[in-house]
């Protein structure tokens, strides 16, 4: 397209004095003599009309459509490169959250990641003596799930990981999570393993400074994290997003 435009053009140009001196001939000569530059053009014969090269133009035109082709390829090239080159950092920005890990389920079982394979596992970390966030997020939990079963089935798994193994054990999480879905998994286990736990999550919490007090709250992160069937990280959702934007 470029060369063809190319070709257009060359011969216009090259008409184009031709056209001017057969318009000066047909002015009066009063207005030739008035304008000057009318009369040189209009007694100016075209030159080397006659040996105008006709193989010369082809092979310009030949090679301008050639090289604007040539570009434009390029230059859509480009384009698909810097748009593979956006999926890959996409891909590698992927932040690596999860892991395995061995707690202690509600009715004293021993669950590890893998048991929850299969299905999208999605993980809320709190704790049972939470006044007042906890149980709004897993309230928003049990209404994501509701939503999801309703559009695709049961494909999410809901767990509940307590930071706070001193005061949850096992028959202390059963009742607290009753209160919210049936499919619902808590777990709790020793600190360590919350600890581990917690660092693969990148979930933060505080533990009590003294020991021996039972009368705390637990600061810590208010995050659902969505995990494929295959335990790898698919999104997070933070308390700003209510039930019907995470579902």
């Amino acid at each position: 397209i470029p060369g063809i435009a190319f070709f257009f053009l060359a011969m216009f140009s090259l008409h184009a004095r031709g056209a001017i001196s057969a318009l000066g001939k047909l002015l009066p000569t009063a207005a030739r003599r008035t304008t000057p530059m009318v009369r040189r053009f209009a007694t100016e014969e075209p030159r080397n009309f006659k040996a105008f090269n006709w193989k010369g133009v082809i092979v310009q035109a030949a090679a301008l459509s050639v090289l604007g082709g040539g570009l434009y390829f390029y230059f859509q090239n480009e384009k698909e490169k810097k748009r593979h080159e956006a999926a890959k950092v996409q891909t590698v920005g992927r932040p690596q959250l999860g892991g395995p890990f061995e707690l202690i389920d509600q009715d004293g079982n021993t669950r590890t990641d893998k048991d929850f394979r299969g299905k999208f596992q999605f993980i809320y970390f709190g704790f049972t003596q939470c006044p007042d966030i906890c149980p709004a997020e897993l309230e928003k939990m049990r209404k994501i799930i509701d939503l999801v079963d309703a559009a695709v089935g049961q494909e999410l798994q809901p767990l509940f990981i307590s930071v706070d193994p001193k005061r949850d054990s096992p028959a202390v999480v059963k009742k607290y999570i009753a209160q919210y879905h049936p499919r619902l998994v808590g777990l709790t286990g020793p600190i360590d393993r919350i600890e581990k736990v917690c660092k693969a999550y990148r979930v933060y919490f505080s533990k009590p400074e003294d020991e021996d007090d039972t009368d705390y709250l637990v600061d810590h992160s208010i995050i659902m994290y969505l995990m494929d069937p295959e335990g790898q990280f698919v999104d997070f959702f933070g308390k700003n997003y209510s039930g019907e934007e995470s579902a």
